[in-house]
């Protein structure tokens, strides 16, 4: 059995004790209703759309309860274990699309960062920590790619300047410097970040959970 929620609509200033959101709720591909939160810390909820969606949410909410326990560590070593619900499933599918929003956010913030200070440095970002360093190069690197004598000098600049940024685990995310020329550097693929981040404006996707 597939559930899904599509259509999330989230609202941080709403979240009081929980995280308010609404969607449309499907079920093995139909629309059976909508299901949301209203951030109080009240339980998730959801609604059929009518009464023809009665027995298939019936039989996801048989599915969700046969689902293993929620495990729960907490201070101290204990173990707390929660029987599955419909709503647990929910709020589970609801995590996943924060998490991948909250990603969104970072890759699109990050790569603005990165336009704003390649043309006269290089940037080098920590994929362990975030960290975010700029190291200005001798002349803008449009200049420094216009022949082989200035190609060397930005290698020789990238080798001396952030090598030891690069051993200690920073990623070079210049996307104006080709390839080929890093390649003639000794930069190693390892050593790139590329961003994951898709063209366009940051939309929810459909977050799907089978049972």
């Amino acid at each position: 059995m597939l559930i899904e929620i599509k259509n999330v609509q989230h609202h941080a200033q709403l979240s009081r004790a929980s995280w308010q959101f609404t969607a449309t709720l499907h079920i093995d591909g139909q629309v059976v209703g909508t299901t949301g939160n209203d951030g109080d810390g009240s339980p998730t909820w959801y609604r059929g759309k009518d009464s023809s969606c009665k027995p298939l949410i019936a039989a996801a909410e048989r599915y969700c309860a046969l689902l293993p326990d929620r495990v729960l560590k907490v201070p101290g070593g204990r173990v707390i274990r929660f029987k599955q619900s419909m709503g647990q499933v929910i709020e589970e599918l609801f995590d996943t699309h924060r998490s991948e929003m909250r990603r969104q956010g970072w890759e699109h913030f990050l790569q603005q960062e990165i336009n704003r200070r390649q043309a006269g440095s290089f940037v080098l970002y920590n994929p362990h920590n975030g960290d975010v360093r700029s190291i200005t190069t001798r002349e803008p690197i449009g200049i420094l790619l216009q022949n082989t004598y200035l190609r060397n000098a930005l290698c020789e600049d990238l080798k001396t300047n952030a090598k030891s940024y690069l051993e200690a685990g920073y990623q070079l995310a210049n996307t104006n410097i080709p390839e080929t020329v890093l390649a003639t550097c000794n930069i190693q693929p390892g050593q790139l970040f590329r961003s994951k981040q898709t063209k366009g404006p940051l939309q929810a996707k459909k977050y799907k959970r089978k049972i």
